[in-house]
């Protein structure tokens, strides 16, 4: 729930309309997955961003496109995007600038304080938006995420289920920034 909060937030501060283009980097995590699946839900193009190994992955969940990151440097992808959601801050700003369009938004919920000059500079003199820091979560969002659930539009992705008897385990591989999906922790006596 609470990535597809963080999602969901992001992309409701962006205020695209229908049809517009949004590039999701590294989209094949928690609020990645549920970013793909919210942009489609809103009508958006989605290019996913990530390793060839999750490429079935993200394009299961709709996305329009997707772009090997290992083998396609960010300076060498074409196309004009509206925004640009950067979910762990893996590019700059800097470097993924020359793709957005004239009325850009650049979204990330990953930001480190040293890129935020940058931003704010950059986003001054262009008069464009950047949507940055930490999600607020609502009663109202978390609604619509539940209708979207239950109704079959989105679908929770999981990786791994744990034990209880397991957290450390469960720690390590989320850690590892290897895990495909969600980690869940089963807090059942089973």
């Amino acid at each position: 729930i609470f990535w597809g909060l963080t999602a969901l937030h992001f992309l409701d501060k962006a205020c695209i309309k229908e049809w517009q283009k949004i590039l999701i980097y590294w989209a094949s995590g928690s609020v990645w997955n549920l970013a793909i699946q919210i942009a489609k839900k809103m009508w958006w193009e989605v290019t996913a961003v990530c390793s060839e190994s999750n490429k079935d992955l993200v394009l299961g969940l709709w996305a329009t496109e997707f772009i090997d990151y290992k083998n396609q440097d960010i300076e060498d992808i074409k196309g004009e995007y509206d925004i640009i959601y950067d979910t762990i801050w893996k590019i700059s700003f800097k470097k993924s600038a020359f793709l957005l369009k004239k009325d850009w938004i650049y979204v990330s919920n990953d930001a480190r304080i040293s890129d935020y000059f940058q931003l704010i500079t950059n986003s001054i003199f262009w008069w464009n938006k950047l949507i940055l820091w930490v999600a607020n979560e609502s009663i109202e969002n978390l609604t619509r995420l539940q209708n979207w659930f239950f109704s079959g539009w989105i679908k929770p992705q999981i990786d791994t289920i744990y034990k209880m008897n397991e957290i450390v385990k469960a720690h390590k591989h989320v850690e590892s920034r290897h895990k495909k999906w969600d980690v869940i922790i089963d807090f059942s006596k089973k």
